[in-house]
Order: structure tokens, then sequence, then C-alpha cells
């Protein structure tokens, strides 16, 4: 009878220390869950600043102040705005920017500019110079 009381209170104490461990390990959880829990609320209402933040960085009136004052931006009038369509293409644009000199006949070089009234096939400008009154240009 002595080994089997003995025995109980060996198991007993065995649980009541498993029991104290598990109820340690419980309280560290839910310390861990509840900074867990205030973090997250905090980066909710910092989320909610943010976005009012936001909401007021981007009010177009106060761009419109700043870009006026500190950019010197005005809005654009309907005449600069055009279609795509009406873009000129690439090659237009380069012969554009490109200067050559031109002699006058007083002697003086002028810078001359290329302005593409439209596409140019240069292969259809050579193949039929003599309908335009000038002679054949000679190929290379």
């Amino acid at each position: 009878m002595l080994k089997l009381g003995l025995l109980s209170l060996m198991v007993a104490l065995a649980a009541a220390c498993g029991v104290y461990t598990l109820k340690h390990q419980v309280q560290g959880l839910e310390l861990h869950l509840e900074r867990t829990q205030d973090a997250i609320q905090d980066q909710r209402l910092a989320l909610i600043r943010l976005k009012a933040e936001w909401a007021t960085l981007t009010q177009p009136a106060r761009l419109h102040r700043l870009a006026h004052a500190h950019l010197g931006l005005v809005p654009a009038r309907p005449r600069q705005l055009v279609a795509v369509k009406d873009l000129p293409q690439r090659n237009e644009l380069e012969l554009q920017q490109r200067r050559y000199p031109a002699l006058v006949s007083s002697g003086v070089a002028v810078p001359l500019r290329f302005k593409p009234a439209g596409a140019v096939d240069l292969a259809e400008l050579l193949a039929r110079p003599a309908e335009r009154g000038r002679p054949p240009v000679a190929r290379p």
C-alpha cells in the first residue's frame, strides 16, 4: 500500500508539474497573441492615417495650385491635344531635327531643314524621273 501511495504521489506531482509548465506556455502564447493583435491594430491605424494623408496630397485643386506656383504649369489648351494618328513618324522627326548647310546665291551658308509633307517612297522617285521633267538619276 505504501508503494501504491508513493507511486500515486509521484504521478500527482508529475501531473502538477506538467500542468504548471503547460499553463506557463499558454500564458506566454497569450501574451504574444496580445502583442501581435496590438501591432496589427497599430498598423491598421497607421494605414488609415496614410490613406487620409494620400487623399489630401492628391487633391486635384492642391496639385493644380502647386504645379502653377512651383513649376509654372498651366492646364492644356484644347488645341494642344492631338490624336495619335496625327503625330509624325519617327523618321520624319529625325529629318526635321537634322540641319544641312545650303549655300545661297550671295555665298552665305544658311541652315536647311526638312519638313516632309508625307511619306516619300525613294524607290518610286528613282524609277520615274523622266515623268517629272528631270534627267534620269544615275544609280550606284
